[in-house]
Formats: C-alpha cells, sequence, structure tokens
C-alpha cells in the first residue's frame, strides 16, 4: 500500500495584513512536527507570486488584453489564416518537436536545470535546447521585440515557444507595441482573451479534457524533505510533467534531501550525463 499524500494545504484566512489581495500563508492540516525546509518553500512560493495574485489588477489587466486582442483581431484571424498548417505527425515523430530554453549556457545554469534538461534529453533525445543565441537559427524576431524582453526570460521563453509552434501569435503583436506587461501572467490573459472573442475557440477549449497542475507541484513543494524511495517514486508518478525552481537557497539542499537526490543523479532512471 503506498504512502498517503500529504495533508491538502488551505488558505489561512485569518492572515488579513495583506488587505484587497487574496490570503497567501498556506498552513497544513493536521500535520505534527516541524517542517522548516518545506515551510522555506512555501514562503518563497508566497514572497515571489503573493504581489502578482491581485483580484483587482488581474482583472485589469484582463480587460487591457482583451482590448488590445479586440483592436487587432482581424489582423490576427488574417495572419492564422495565412500560416501552413502542420502535418500530421506520429508519436514515433514528436522527438523532434520538443523544444525548451535557457538563456545562459547549461553548463553555468544552476544544477537543477540542468538535472530537468538531462531528463528531458533522456525522455526526447532530440529535444532542442535554445539559448540565447541558437534560438535565431529558428525563428525571426524584430530587434524591437528581442530589446523589451532582453530582461524578461520567462516571457521571452514564452514567445519563442509559442512561434516555433505557431509562427506569429498575438503575444509577438503585443511586444511590438507594449513595453509593459499588463500583469505577469501575459500568456494566460491573451489565452483568455482569445476565448472571450472567438466562439469558435471556447467551443473547441470546451471539448479539451481537463488535467488538474495540482499534482505538478507535489515534488517542488517537498524538494526539501528527506529522500525515501517509495515516497519520491509515489510523487514522481503523480504527474507526467513537474514545475520545478531554481530559486532556492542552496544551504537548503542538504545531503539526503529530495533535491539533492535529482541534481546528483541519484533516484531510479536517472540518465548518466547531461
Amino acid at each position: 500500500m503506498q504512502p498517503a499524500l500529504p495533508a491538502p494545504l488551505r488558505y489561512d484566512d485569518e492572515d488579513d495584513s495583506n488587505p484587497g489581495r487574496i490570503p497567501f500563508r498556506l498552513v497544513r492540516m493536521s500535520e505534527t512536527g516541524p517542517l522548516d525546509n518545506l515551510a522555506a518553500q512555501v514562503r518563497r512560493a508566497r514572497d515571489r507570486f503573493a504581489p502578482m495574485i491581485d483580484p483587482i489588477g488581474s482583472i485589469a489587466a484582463r480587460v487591457i488584453v482583451d482590448e488590445f486582442l479586440a483592436e487587432h483581431l482581424d489582423e490576427l484571424r488574417t495572419t492564422a489564416a495565412s500560416a501552413a498548417v502542420p502535418a500530421p505527425v506520429s508519436s514515433d515523430e514528436l522527438t523532434s518537436h520538443v523544444f525548451t530554453y535557457w538563456g545562459t549556457p547549461l553548463r553555468s545554469a544552476p544544477p537543477i536545470v540542468r538535472t530537468c534538461v538531462r531528463q528531458l534529453r533522456n525522455v526526447h533525445p532530440d529535444a532542442i535546447v535554445l539559448d540565447e543565441t541558437s534560438w535565431q537559427d529558428h525563428l525571426e524576431l524584430p530587434g524591437v521585440v528581442v530589446d523589451r524582453l532582453r530582461d524578461r526570460p520567462a516571457h521571452f521563453s514564452d514567445l519563442l515557444r509559442l512561434l516555433i509552434a505557431v509562427e506569429r501569435a498575438a503575444l509577438e503583436t503585443w511586444w511590438r507595441e507594449h513595453y509593459e506587461l499588463p500583469d505577469y501572467f501575459l500568456f494566460h490573459r491573451v489565452f483568455e482573451g482569445l476565448l472571450d472573442l472567438l466562439p469558435d475557440a471556447e467551443r473547441a477549449w470546451a471539448m479539451v479534457p481537463r488535467v488538474s497542475t495540482v499534482p505538478s507541484h507535489f515534488l517542488q513543494l517537498e524538494m526539501f524533505r528527506s529522500y525515501e524511495p517509495a515516497r519520491f517514486a509515489m510523487l514522481v508518478e503523480a504527474a507526467f510533467v513537474h514545475k520545478l525552481s531554481y530559486k532556492y537557497d542552496p544551504a537548503d539542499a542538504v545531503a539526503g534531501t529530495i533535491v539533492d537526490h535529482l541534481v546528483s543523479g541519484r533516484y531510479p532512471g536517472a540518465p548518466e550525463s547531461l
């Protein structure tokens, strides 16, 4: 019998220290004993993302993006209609269609990033890792777009990978005209806006099976707990892809933790090298 998942996290509604924002102090339900490393990981998530989770700001950002898309809808429709429809590919060909991006050379990337790329190439041997120069072998982007995204690597990565998939996109149009983000979640706002404006897109999206993102965060939340083979296997099997983070204090990655086993390649099925 597999060990149970950790007791669920809930929002602590008694924390009213941040008026106007969603309370983000997560507490463990029915958990006993100190969980200092896990608490530190939750605090990092709170500190990084709590300022972005502003209901009023989110609504304002969605309105801004909806208005932008409505203004450019005819242009986007024309561009989409003129784009070549990619030929269907078999499952055996999918490995040649996997792209990821890391701005700097991998040899200087944080250990957990190198681990993720190593595992990606273990699953998809022909996966292509784009960096700050190699992306130009696959795409052309206006200089103004590159300049505006120079200090926004996450959004630059979103744009590159989307353009490789569909050649042209609303995200590129946004960055041609804007210097700033309406909020951090521009990719999501554009997607929401297109669903609002295009009934066909909304109907197509409604037919897509729903897959929860929650299990893909379990491993990240337990990165600093002691490595236990059975529990690690359960966490890995909970999702087909996992959201990890390189933004942690190396002092937390002590010997014997899950993150220590990940970066050192001491886990079942770990590839031997990058």
